[in-house]
């Protein structure tokens, strides 16, 4: 039930944001290229529309995390942890992001978009970090997700 469109570069991206409607919330997935191949062709234009949210996979060692997000240093606003549902603890990734001093706006649990996706919420974050809150059981379990409080 989400509309999906094709852009093929920045001016494409641009027409349909003009042309939409009052969505809050604007999803583009940039194809995926190799580590160590330069992303800033493509991004650098995007990043004159609108905030852009990198992807950073809880599944990938501090050392890759570090190396991505050194990639596209000054091109994301922010960030969005992925693969919640294969780690036990966050850590390496709440690490990465306050070494490059950016906070995380999405995090996902599970690869069912939209209903695994969610705000983070720092005190959610933080309770699963100091393990005072067990980390899901199952895929779609979201509830630690849900809590009140504000983005990490």
């Amino acid at each position: 039930g989400v509309p999906v469109f094709v852009a093929r570069d920045a001016a494409d991206v641009a027409r349909m944001l003009r042309v939409g409607d009052s969505r809050s919330l604007v999803l583009v997935d940039t194809p995926g290229i190799a580590l160590g191949q330069s992303r800033r062709a493509l991004l650098e234009p995007l990043a004159e529309l609108m905030p852009l949210v990198l992807a950073l996979p809880a599944t990938l060692s501090g050392q890759v995390q570090a190396r991505l997000l050194g990639e596209h240093e000054g091109l994301c606003d922010a960030l969005a942890m992925t693969h919640l549902d294969q780690v036990t603890s966050p850590g390496e990734s709440v690490e990465q992001a306050l070494r490059a001093q950016k906070f995380f706006w999405w995090v996902s649990y599970g690869a069912g978009i939209p209903d695994n996706i969610a705000a983070a919420d720092g005190h959610a974050l933080a309770r699963r970090l100091l393990a005072l809150d067990e980390a899901p059981e199952a895929p779609g379990d979201t509830r630690w997700l849900q809590q009140p409080g504000r983005a990490a």
